[in-house]
């Protein structure tokens, strides 16, 4: 029997890998994402898969955030998207080394500094990269803000972001990490959260293991973006 898809490996986080499946039949591309099996395969890893795709579902009416098809086990089937990082970042020429994504290390960054560069090193216009700022704080935003209650990304990083192959719209993608803030009556506030692992990214109060943080601490690696 042959298959109705052709399927590509696209790449391989800390948790997951991504595959993109390839319809024969002409019709829309989308790219399903599947819990390493070096990590453990067990119920909280399944409920984590399940917590990702049902607030995905819950935000899919919005244009900020990655379409979700389906969801089974260890596997979420998302809308395809392009990284930003390959549109923004500068990278090598030819340079396709998926463990540091093609990112010109910051030593190669220092000296053409010295070297006088002054020009853009990709070819958005500062309205478009504007533009996409906007978009990349309003879904942010929209998280922070969601209707059943404050929602943390947790792991916020420039390539957390796609550009969706559909339209080309701006999409917050990856939320295999975000945790949904509990409310305290007695306090009349959302409660702090355990941050799931430290990283280049996050916020000072994560790296000096004060133990909890807030959706506060989606806005440092923001603004440092």
């Amino acid at each position: 029997v042959e298959r109705p898809y052709d399927v590509d490996r696209l790449s391989s986080g800390y948790y997951r890998t991504s595959f993109l499946f390839k319809p024969k039949d002409g019709s829309t591309q989308f790219v399903a994402k599947v819990l390493k099996l070096k990590r453990p395969q067990n119920e909280g890893s399944r409920r984590k898969v399940t917590d990702e795709a049902v607030l995905l579902d819950n935000l899919s009416a919005s244009n900020r955030f990655s379409n979700i098809y389906a969801h089974c086990s260890n596997t979420v089937f998302v809308e395809k998207g392009i990284e930003l990082t390959y549109k923004m970042v500068p990278h090598r020429e030819g340079f396709n080394d998926d463990s540091v994504r093609g990112f010109i290390p910051q030593e190669e960054l220092d000296q053409l500094e010295k070297n006088g560069l002054r020009q853009s090193m990709n070819n958005l216009t500062p309205e478009q990269k504007l533009d996409i700022a906007i978009a990349m704080a309003e879904s942010l935003a929209e998280l922070h803000g969601f209707k059943y209650g404050v929602v943390v990304h947790d792991d916020i990083s420039v390539d957390q972001w796609m550009l969706s192959t559909v339209d080309g719209r701006v999409m917050l993608n990856d939320l295999n990490s975000a945790a949904a803030l509990e409310w305290n009556d007695e306090e009349g506030d959302y409660c702090d959260f355990l941050p799931t692992y430290s990283g280049n990214f996050r916020a000072p109060e994560i790296h000096q293991n004060k133990g909890y943080a807030s959706e506060q601490s989606d806005v440092w690696p923001m603004g440092g973006m």
